[in-house]
């Protein structure tokens, strides 16, 4: 009978370790999913984890920063592809839960020193987009080829001849046999009229996302900035 429950236990125990690596392999694999592959989801999930862990150590702010990062690598990853709208949907998400962690941290020397390096995210983050942008649109142009204009010539048509007499003295009779080149229009190519992808309007809108949570992450340093001006101009004015 002891030996039956063991069995079980022993069974269950290797199929718990089992379950376990399972969900470990999935992880490790889902951490370099893009939009659109079957272990995003996957990868999601982890994170939300994660961030309730950084949560209780009081470190939420750096992890959120460190996945606006992903977002953008993700982004780069997926742009010319269905999911590029997905992709900047959830980094401008991202860019906003960032910001509203940062400017919720309760230490003012803390907020200021991930305000710092979250600007200094943005700031790359909007020029890897630019750069992206300008090859979206280069790509979306279409090569034209201009139409060399040809000149043609036009050979005049026969002149009968008609008979000579005797008589009369003989002539030469000249006929201008060389071709004349009749005159032809160069038309001026018209240039067609260049379709940009979707998505680049869609990245303008992110970048100007940025510019704004910039600003609002700046007004939040020179608050920190003019509070310690004030308490060490007070603590000067103590000392004397």
């Amino acid at each position: 009978m002891h030996s039956f429950f063991g069995k079980i236990i022993n069974y269950a125990t290797w199929l718990i370790f089992f379950f376990f690596v399972l969900i470990t392999i999935i992880v490790i694999i889902a951490q370099n999913s893009n939009p659109g592959d079957t272990t995003y989801s996957v990868k999601l999930g982890f994170e939300q984890v994660m961030v309730m862990a950084y949560q209780a150590t009081g470190n939420e702010g750096a992890y959120q920063i460190q996945l606006t990062v992903k977002r953008l690598d993700e982004t780069e990853n997926v742009i010319n592809t269905d999911h590029s709208h997905q992709s900047l949907n959830n980094l401008d998400n991202q860019i906003t839960t960032t910001a509203n962690t940062i400017l919720q941290t309760s230490d003012p020397q803390k907020q200021q020193q991930l305000a710092s390096t979250y600007i200094n995210t943005l700031m790359t983050a909007s020029r890897e987009l630019e750069k992206t942008k300008q090859q979206l649109v280069a790509n979306a142009v279409s090569p034209v080829v201009a139409a060399e204009p040809k000149l043609t010539a036009s050979l005049p048509e026969s002149t009968p001849v008609t008979e000579i007499t005797l008589a009369a003295p003989p002539e030469a009779v000249r006929r201008d046999s060389s071709p004349t080149l009749a005159p032809t229009s160069v038309s001026t190519p018209v240039l067609p009229a260049v379709a940009q992808p979707p998505v680049v309007a869609q990245i303008d809108q992110t970048r100007q996302k940025i510019k704004n949570t910039v600003n609002k992450l700046n007004i939040v340093i020179d608050e920190h900035h003019k509070d310690n001006r004030e308490e060490n101009g007070g603590n000067d004015h103590e000392n004397k």
